[in-house]
């Protein structure tokens, strides 16, 4: 089948590091930051349209609801930026260090 056992490793592939692999890696570089991009946008977009809306549900009420108001905002805060719970107390005061 061989003649010489340098026809046997002339048939074995090997990795040709200078070229494809360069491109994989570029290519796999361009998925994880088109990934980071999307779940970016997934996330903090969304939040950030709601904090924009119980910003404004604070400004136009008054008494009680604006404090209803402010509590949903600083929950939303603890659930999206989770050391944000760090600085903020229960009662909505930051500590003091």
């Amino acid at each position: 089948m061989f003649g010489s056992l340098s026809q046997v490793h002339a048939t074995i592939p090997t990795n040709n590091i200078g070229g494809d692999s360069s491109q994989v890696i570029i290519f796999l570089v361009v998925v994880v930051i088109l990934f980071i991009i999307l779940v970016t946008l997934k996330v903090y977009v969304p939040f950030f349209k709601r904090v924009r809306y119980f910003k404004m549900e604070m400004k136009r009420s008054d008494g009680e609801e604006y404090y209803y108001w402010k509590f949903q905002l600083r929950k939303l805060y603890r659930k999206y930026i989770p050391f944000a719970s760090l600085f903020i107390r229960k009662n909505g005061t930051r500590r003091r260090r």
